[in-house]
Order: C-alpha cells, then sequence, then structure tokens
C-alpha cells in the first residue's frame, strides 16, 4: 500500500511519505499548484490527511485539501481519502460544512493512532468511478462562496465571464485573467464540476444575429471580458456596428454617468445606437439597496429615453430578485438578460446567450422607432404648435392645430406599444392628422343642383382643384401644390398607399 500523509508537524508518528502543509496566505493557490502537484509525484493508492494543518485548529484545512483533491482534474481525484482526527464525524460537521465529505463515498474518518492508521487495508475499500462522482460525490456536498469574496455582482461577473467564454471558446487577455482569477479557488472548482454536469443535458446551437445596426454596450465591468466576449457573440452585426463606453470607472463611489450624459461624449454614442446594452448597477452604492429607481443603470435608462426613446436598451443584471426584473419593464426595456450567479441554477448559458442575440434582432428590427420619434418631437417643436392651450374661446383654427398636435403626439407610443397591430393604428392616427390638415385649410359644401359635397379653400371661398372632390387624398393633395411641396419625391404615391390602407381596414372584405 503506498500512503501519502499531509501533516503540521502533529502525525501520531513518523510515517514515510510525509509532506509538511505549508503556511500560506493563498490558500487555494497553494494547495492547488504545489501540495496536489507533490501529492501526484508520489503516486499514492491511499491519503491521510490530517484534519488540522493550522495553528487554529478550527480551520481544519484539512477537509478543504480533501475537497480540493476531490475537485481536481488529476489521477489522485478518485483515491481513498482517510481524515486523522481527535473528534468525532458529530463534532466536525458542527465545525465545518466541509464535514460534508466525510458522508462521501471512499472518504474515512478515523483517530490520529498508529494502530487505526495500519488497519487500513487498501483491498478491502470499495473501488470509485466516475460514474459514482455525481451521485456519490457532488450531490452530498455544498461550498459556498467565501464569506470576505467582493459581492454578489461580481462573483456573479465572474462567474459568467468563465462560463460564457468557454461556451463560446473566446480567449482574450481579460478573459485569461479573469480564468487565472478563478481556476485555483475550491468554491469555482466546486461551481466548474456541478456545471459541467448541468450543461451538458442543455447544450443548443448557438445562434446568430441576423440584423444589422449599432449597439452599445455600458457596463462598469466591460475590461473584464465582457467586451470581448459581445463583441464577438454580435460579430455578425459588423466590428465597427459594436460600440463599448470605455470608461475606467475608478471612483465607483462617487461617479456619475448622468454628468457623463451632459458633459461627455457618451451622449453622442447613445444617439448613434439603435440597440443598447445596459447594466443596471454601475456604481458601488447600486449594491447596498433594492430601490429600483436609485439603481444608476435606471437613471441611465430615463435619460436615454429623453434622448431618444425610440433607442431599445436591454439591461445586463447579476440580481436574481424576480420583484426587481419584473420591475424593470415598467422603464419600457426591450428585455433583460440575466449575469449567471452560481446559485441560480435555472439559467442555462446556451439559452441565455441565444436570448441576448435574440432581443438584439428585435431591438435592431424596431430601429425605425428612432426615427419616428426624432420625426414627431421635430414636428411638435414647430413655432405654430408653440403656445397652444385649450380656452373656450379659442378660434376654430386654433382648435384644429391642438387637435392636430395632440394626435401627432401619440403617434410614437401606438407604433411602440405591444398592442395588437400597432402599425394599423399608427397607420390610421397619421391619417386622422391628414383629415385634420385637410379641415384646417379646406370647408365642405352641399352643391343641391349636383347633389353633392365640394371642396373650397377656406382662404378665399374658391373650388379646389379635381372639380371640388372630397375624397382625404385629393383635399391634401391640393394643399400640397398650395404650400408648393411638390418637391417631396413620390409623395402622391405615399399618400395613395396611406389612403388605400386605411380604406382597406375600414371597409375589410369590400377593398383589396
Amino acid at each position: 500500500m503506498n500512503r501519502v500523509f499531509i501533516h503540521n508537524n502533529n502525525l501520531c508518528d513518523d510515517f514515510n511519505n510525509r509532506l509538511l502543509f505549508a503556511q500560506n496566505t493563498e490558500l487555494d493557490k497553494y494547495i492547488s499548484e504545489s501540495l496536489l502537484p507533490e501529492i501526484y509525484e508520489k503516486n499514492p493508492n491511499i491519503i491521510f490527511i490530517k484534519d488540522a494543518l493550522s495553528e487554529q485548529y478550527i480551520d481544519l484545512l484539512g477537509l478543504r485539501v480533501a475537497m480540493h483533491i476531490r475537485l481536481s482534474d488529476s489521477k489522485i481525484k478518485l483515491l481513498p481519502i482517510v481524515i486523522l482526527s481527535e473528534l468525532t464525524l458529530l463534532s466536525l460537521m458542527k465545525l465545518s460544512p466541509l464535514a460534508k465529505i466525510l458522508l462521501t463515498k471512499n472518504v474515512f474518518l478515523t483517530n490520529n493512532r498508529k494502530e487505526d492508521i495500519e488497519n487500513f487495508d487498501i483491498k478491502a475499500i470499495t473501488p470509485f468511478f466516475d460514474s459514482d462522482y455525481k451521485e456519490k460525490f457532488l450531490d452530498f456536498i455544498e461550498i459556498e462562496a467565501p464569506k470576505d469574496y467582493l459581492t454578489h455582482h461580481d462573483i456573479a461577473n465572474e462567474w459568467s465571464i468563465y462560463k460564457w467564454a468557454n461556451l463560446l471558446n473566446i480567449e482574450s487577455t481579460a478573459i485569461n485573467t479573469n480564468k487565472e482569477k478563478i481556476k485555483d479557488m475550491l468554491y469555482f472548482k466546486y461551481l466548474k464540476e456541478k456545471y459541467k454536469i448541468i450543461d451538458k443535458k442543455k447544450v443548443k446551437k448557438i445562434q446568430k444575429p441576423l440584423k444589422k445596426g449599432n449597439i452599445l454596450f455600458i457596463d462598469d465591468e466591460w475590461n473584464k471580458g465582457w467586451n470581448d466576449i459581445l463583441k464577438q457573440t454580435l460579430d455578425y452585426i459588423g466590428e465597427d456596428n459594436f460600440k463599448t463606453f470605455k470608461y475606467n470607472y475608478l471612483d465607483k463611489t462617487n461617479f456619475n454617468l448622468i454628468v457623463q450624459l451632459k458633459y461627455k461624449n457618451l451622449r453622442e454614442q447613445i444617439k448613434n445606437s439603435d440597440v443598447i446594452i445596459l447594466d443596471l448597477r454601475l456604481t458601488d452604492s447600486d449594491h447596498t439597496h433594492n430601490n429600483v429607481d436609485d439603481y444608476s443603470g435606471v437613471k441611465i435608462l430615463k435619460e436615454i429615453h429623453k434622448i431618444n426613446a425610440g433607442i431599445q436598451v436591454i439591461m445586463f443584471t447579476a440580481t436574481s430578485q424576480s420583484v426587481i426584473l419584473d420591475k424593470l419593464y415598467e422603464y419600457k426595456i426591450l428585455g433583460y438578460i440575466k449575469k449567471e450567479h452560481p446559485d441560480d441554477f435555472s439559467i442555462s448559458t446556451n439559452e441565455n446567450i441565444n436570448k441576448l442575440v435574440q432581443l438584439v434582432d428585435k431591438g435592431l428590427d424596431r430601429k425605425y422607432l428612432k426615427e419616428i420619434f426624432m420625426l414627431q418631437n421635430s414636428i411638435l417643436d414647430l413655432s405654430i404648435f408653440q403656445k397652444l392651450v385649450f380656452s373656450f374661446d379659442m378660434t376654430e383654427k386654433d382648435r384644429r392645430l391642438l387637435e392636430l398636435k395632440n394626435t401627432i403626439s401619440i403617434i410614437f407610443n401606438t407604433l411602440e406599444s405591444n398592442i395588437s397591430k400597432p402599425f394599423t393604428y399608427g397607420m390610421l392616427t397619421i391619417f386622422k392628422c391628414i383629415e385634420i390638415i385637410n379641415d384646417y385649410f379646406i370647408y365642405e359644401n352641399w352643391n343641391r343642383q349636383e347633389k353633392r359635397n365640394e371642396a373650397f379653400w377656406i382662404h378665399d371661398n374658391t373650388k379646389i382643384t379635381g372639380n371640388g372632390n372630397v375624397s382625404v387624398s385629393n383635399k391634401i393633395k391640393n394643399i400640397i401644390n398650395h404650400l408648393n411641396l411638390q418637391q417631396v419625391e413620390n409623395i402622391n404615391l405615399y399618400i395613395n398607399q396611406l389612403t388605400c390602407s386605411r380604406n382597406h381596414e375600414i371597409h375589410a372584405g369590400e377593398i383589396k
């Protein structure tokens, strides 16, 4: 029997093949990069580990070493492990959650006495196979994130960057730095093994975006690997069409993106974007409360809507709180993508990436709303609509103008809404605007002799061309000629198309 003993000068006897556990501030790194290779070199078929490997007995670092062995990628992974202790199983379970490893297959507990150690017969131990690994090890243990480890947000970012980059096979300096940072940590080793099994069940084809347009990415973790991941995930839209707001976010406590919007180039980048992928929480203070209105990402979202409400925004967030996620839709986001926190096993990386691609395509498909928003605002900014306030004694012309202003102001909201047939209602609203304009310039009068209505100009009471034809299209064409707007290309064609569409909708089944 080739045994190896891991100790801190606290074994009951002077056994051969001893490895002295070295004190080290970077504990997981030392175990992964120094101790495990030493064990491997000894080529043992059984490993004995003293439960206490430091001056602080309560730390029970021997259990941590045992976990590292089971979660390693080398041939020592499935070897029998014997924990040497003066304590009972119940006492160890009370002291450390890592003691759950003692409930798994091929891990044993015995007293730190020579006769007990010598009684271990490797031939009598039932072999431990890869097929037993999940059911007889992973399902029994649970490793929590280190209590002193950054924040929930940081864990989700590092884990998601690792998962997305791994699935998409993306490498970069930032991604490799992230991978190097977490590769030795016991917590992340556990997650990799746990998710390795889950992910195998949910593999689907990674989708590519089908639409073209400009995308802007705003996230305080952009340079940790997200920029490289999203750029490659959305590479079909073209490298020049994907932009990242590259700010160093050094002072995340006092950093104010609203100031950036007013005085820096962020505003211009937003104006030039069709879709924005926006992190929900960009400052440290965002992680100290759950008031959605005060999250920096929501504040930015409101500013984006002021700039152009037609820009489609996808929220990027590490939160798993459904109350927060549901409330985000009240701010008119296109959708959200959750950064995958390890505690949430419901998220598949594969499905998450495909969801992002689908949302980006949907957003790019709706980029016409940007132009609608700008066009609507430019019309409403015309001097003719200024200082229009309803009063009972206002002139008929002002009444028409106010009605026109109010009708124009709902076109964007109609097209942006989730109502059935938004284009139909948008078309009917535009047609209503034309009818109001017609009534502003032209009135109708009944011709008793001809037994028909005829249209006349309000300003001089003369009949409009077309023998006074009162159709909407004839009226507006007369107004266009009257105002000398014929230089607009294909304007008569557009009027005919709009009129035909309106008539078909109103008289469905009668008109093709």
